[in-house]
């Protein structure tokens, strides 16, 4: 996908931890030694709870989820000709190796561990009820982290200005940053939701018409936790 870009792409890989500056019309992209690495008028976050690490974008509420993927050698599981999912999915072998998971679990764990691979192998016992499926597999596999907002919904769209404090009833009462947007939040099904979430930013971005209807823009607008709940008590007669 990155190669199909083509010179309307410019790639820059290994630059580490970055910080954003406004300046004039521009967002400029500095590393840690404060040397430019890039500037435009537009900026798009698509980098998870690394967002938390940019001073524009540290008040979302943006949470990391761990998940382990276990990797089962092909042969130890019946051929598959389709991807199988409910509690928990399970690939066709790929280059000899099938994958399954993803655990959910509330820790920074970055290694594999053999707890977070029997509950995987378990939940994949029961789709194909097999019992005692894979029990002395060896551990393998993979560690990431999701990236979830409170109500598991993604942030597509301007991010907010900084927080004052004060919280609003209308998202369009709510200031926001000029040129910075985020594609953030996927969650569980990032495959799934990232393509339209693109194509709605690309709408945004060029006053189109959207791919998706008002109230459910609103409900993925990243300015939405800035918004008051509830209604107002009524005033008390004199």
């Amino acid at each position: 996908m990155l190669d199909a870009c083509g010179a309307a792409l410019a790639q820059r890989f290994g630059v580490g931890s970055v910080r954003l500056e406004r300046r004039d019309d521009a967002w400029r992209v500095l590393d840690n030694t404060g040397t430019l690495v890039a500037s435009a008028p537009v900026v798009i976050l698509a980098n998870g709870t690394g967002a938390r690490a940019l001073a524009q974008s540290d008040a979302l509420p943006l949470a990391a989820v761990r998940g382990q993927v276990t990797h089962l050698a092909e042969g130890v599981l019946p051929a598959l000709a389709h991807v199988l999912c409910r509690e928990a999915y399970l690939t066709p072998a790929i280059d000899g190796w099938h994958s399954l998971g993803a655990s959910y679990d509330d820790d920074d764990e970055t290694a594999l561990r053999a707890a977070s691979q029997t509950d995987n192998l378990a939940k994949i016992a029961s789709l194909l009820d097999s019992p005692g499926l894979g029990h002395d597999a060896p551990l393998a596999g993979r560690v990431g982290f999701r990236c979830v907002a409170p109500d598991r919904l993604p942030l597509v769209g301007a991010l907010p200005a900084a927080h004052t404090g004060a919280r609003s009833e209308r998202l369009r009462d709510i200031g926001r940053q000029p040129g910075l947007y985020g594609l953030l939040g996927y969650a569980s099904r990032g495959l799934i939701w990232a393509p339209l979430a693109a194509e709605l930013l690309a709408a945004q971005l060029d006053n189109g018409p959207l791919p998706l209807e008002a109230d459910l823009v609103a409900a993925l607008d990243p300015a939405r936790f800035a918004l008051r709940t509830g209604r107002r008590p009524s005033p008390r007669p004199d």
